[in-house]
């Protein structure tokens, strides 16, 4: 059985190198307010971090790994980028930085995807793991920011994003933060969030998560043919570092990319896929609606259908818990004692009081 790792924090101290940290709270011009979970790094690198939840940043730095020319980029979805030598911080261990709002233009697409006259069909995109032992994972905080994103085919066509959803398989901190992130469905267009409510998609993980579904509905995201979705890793709270698994898929057409912090390089990865999954609602002609229709109900019948009756002491239990810890979902049961559920492959069920 195959093991794929998908991210994993490659960066050690080395001897002899000057470290220092650059401090300092980030805030919006105008009001004062601070911002929270800003990307700030040094880009191409893998100095970068996430602002917390109060604005303030901690980026650990080495003199000598990086050039004078390099630049610290510090952005946020809704605000302008701050663009800055790194030679103008030279010696520099406290700067606050002030951002300016942005406007964010909706494209026309987006506008009118709501008025185009055609059915709106649901359908489901996006990949599973079935059982194998394939994940990505951050293994500890200097990790903020960084991503694992996974390529979603998804047809030509109008289609709104309603539900994301992926499986998270290990974790060793108290909970974490991660923010969702979709963009256009090329390498080259990571700069372009498909996320046009100027709000971020944050969504808290504790141990207790395992199917994590997030709902997409109030960002009003609309794609038009294959998109990338992310996670990016914006906090870890309690003592121990994240040691955060993610379910993945080994994939022969799969194409997922990671990078290792805030603005950091990303790196390809061929023939894997995070196993994230997106519940969509794409318009179509009304006469083919019923074939997207179709095709979603036959997707569905691949799952195979469990039965039985649960019995003790040769007499059938009807109040048994027929559960399965994966998905938390449980299978219909009669007075009877029988039991009958379709699952797909991600079950693994327990039987209990």
């Amino acid at each position: 059985m195959r093991l794929h790792v998908l991210l994993l924090v490659w960066w050690i101290p080395f001897v002899g190198i000057s470290q220092r940290q650059l401090s300092g709270t980030i805030t919006e011009k105008g009001t004062g307010n601070p911002i929270p979970y800003v990307n700030i790094g040094i880009l191409k690198t893998n100095y970068g971090t996430v602002s917390d939840a109060s604005g303030r940043y901690v980026l650990e730095l080495e003199d000598g790994n990086y050039a004078p020319t390099d630049t610290l980029l510090i952005s946020s979805l809704g605000y302008e980028q701050i663009l800055i030598s790194i030679e103008d911080l030279k010696g520099v261990q406290s700067k606050d930085f002030m951002m300016t709002p942005k406007a964010i233009e909706i494209p026309e697409v987006v506008l009118l995807a709501g008025e185009s006259g055609k059915k709106l069909v649901p359908e489901t995109i996006g990949h599973i793991n079935r059982g194998t032992r394939v994940f990505g994972y951050w293994k500890d905080d200097s990790s903020l920011g960084g991503e694992l994103a996974t390529k979603i085919p998804a047809d030509r066509g109008l289609r709104k994003l309603s539900k994301f959803s992926f499986e998270l398989l290990d974790m060793r901190s108290d909970s974490v933060l991660v923010r969702i992130n979709i963009y256009k469905g090329d390498k080259s267009e990571f700069n372009s969030n498909l996320n046009y409510s100027g709000l971020p998609i944050l969504k808290t993980l504790t141990k207790q998560s395992s199917i994590v579904t997030v709902d997409l509905e109030p960002y009003k995201i609309v794609v038009e043919d294959d998109f990338i979705a992310s996670l990016e890793l914006v906090a870890v709270y309690g003592d121990n570092s994240p040691g955060l698994a993610l379910a993945a898929v080994d994939n022969a057409g799969g194409l997922s990319y990671r990078r290792y912090s805030s603005q950091s390089r990303w790196e390809t990865i061929e023939g894997v896929s995070m196993a994230y999954s997106v519940d969509s609602k794409i318009w179509v002609k009304r006469n083919k609606a019923e074939k997207v229709l179709a095709r979603a109900a036959k997707k569905s019948r691949r799952g195979r259908k469990i039965s039985g009756s649960v019995f003790y002491a040769g007499r059938r239990q009807p109040e048994v818990l027929v559960y399965n810890n994966r998905t938390r979902e449980s299978a219909t049961r009669d007075e009877k004692g029988r039991y009958n559920k379709v699952v797909g492959q991600r079950a693994n069920w327990e039987f209990g009081k």
